[in-house]
């Protein structure tokens, strides 16, 4: 606390504090002179910080709603309220929800943006609240935690510092939405010839997939000849040997958000082929997916049947034996 000597002559005032080392005989002083000691007036302004929604998926927006009160009876001069946008997210909007008087300014602080909110004068019992929206990175993980902190300064003696920062802890999930489709050619097909199948994959997030397999079985009547990543990075493939049926997988540990990779399996029809040879292409992943039902696609083509052969028979002129 704060204590001074009051008298006639402003400069007789002397400000002084335990924590300041002052003399407690400077107190008996102060009373043996006639004078009146009293506390200096403080105030306490409290912030406090709250999140929406909580968990959150990555990728996605997440709100922070900042309350300011000032508890006291005393106004408080040039009030600063600072939030940075937390690790792993980044600031896109900011506005005043309450309160009048108050102006806003974009902050850095080691390359992190933020928002600071200030005002001359916080009058007694005064509230004001502000929203501060950031965007979670996509790439982090279900069980993280984002930390958000606020914390409100003010050039008035404040009697209670421990109220002056507010932290809001917000949990990470996922939500990768998967979608794939896929193509296939000529169509129709002769049977014995080639079908080339391209498909693509495509993840509309808003969080990263985990562990994700794009998985083509050799459709009925034809085998496998070959397959490729014709656009894209760091997959894998297993697939049949030539000749052989079976699964043909393209697997990947992580794929980021708007990450779209192209595939394409080539396989041979059968010469006894006809109809309608029908393949489909599947995505899965770790990672929840909140819109079931893109992540597979079927492609239907028509097979021409083979020409039978044609036999052509010699024809033999009979002729009487001596005649």
């Amino acid at each position: 606390m704060q204590y001074g000597f009051k008298n006639s002559s402003p400069r007789h005032f002397t400000p002084w504090t335990r924590a300041q080392g002052w003399p407690v005989a400077a107190l008996f002083l102060c009373l043996l002179s006639g004078t009146i000691c009293a506390q200096a007036q403080q105030t306490d302004i409290a912030v406090t910080l709250s999140d929406s929604s909580d968990p959150v998926n990555a990728g996605d927006l997440l709100d922070f709603t900042i309350s300011l009160t000032n508890t006291s009876g005393t106004a408080a001069s040039n009030v600063a309220v600072t939030m940075y946008a937390p690790t792993n997210s980044v600031q896109v909007f900011t506005n005043i929800l309450s309160g009048t008087g108050w102006s806003s300014a974009i902050v850095q602080n080691a390359g992190v943006f933020g928002t600071q909110f200030t005002k001359a004068t916080v009058g007694a019992g005064e509230t004001a609240s502000f929203l501060i929206r950031v965007s979670v990175v996509s790439t982090l993980l279900a069980g993280a935690t984002l930390n958000g902190t606020v914390t409100a300064t003010t050039t008035t003696a404040d009697s209670n510092l421990a109220n002056n920062t507010g932290t809001a802890t917000t949990t990470i999930s996922q939500d990768a939405d998967l979608a794939v489709s896929l193509s296939g050619g000529p169509d129709p097909v002769n049977a014995g010839a080639n079908i080339i199948y391209a498909f693509s994959l495509s993840n509309f997030g808003p969080s990263g997939a985990q562990s994700v397999s794009v998985t083509l079985p050799t459709p009925p009547s034809t085998t496998f000849l070959s397959a490729s990543v014709t656009s894209g990075s760091g997959w894998s493939i297993s697939a049949p040997s030539p000749g052989a049926t079976g699964n043909v997988v393209f697997s990947k540990g992580a794929v980021a958000y708007q990450e779209a990779p192209l595939f394409q399996v080539v396989v041979s029809t059968l010469l006894n082929s006809s109809g309608t040879i029908t393949a489909t292409a599947t995505a899965t992943s770790t990672t929840p997916d909140s819109n079931p039902g893109n992540e597979s696609d079927s492609e239907p083509t028509a097979v021409n049947g083979a020409a039978l052969p044609v036999f052509r028979v010699p024809l033999f002129t009979w002729k009487a034996v001596g005649r």
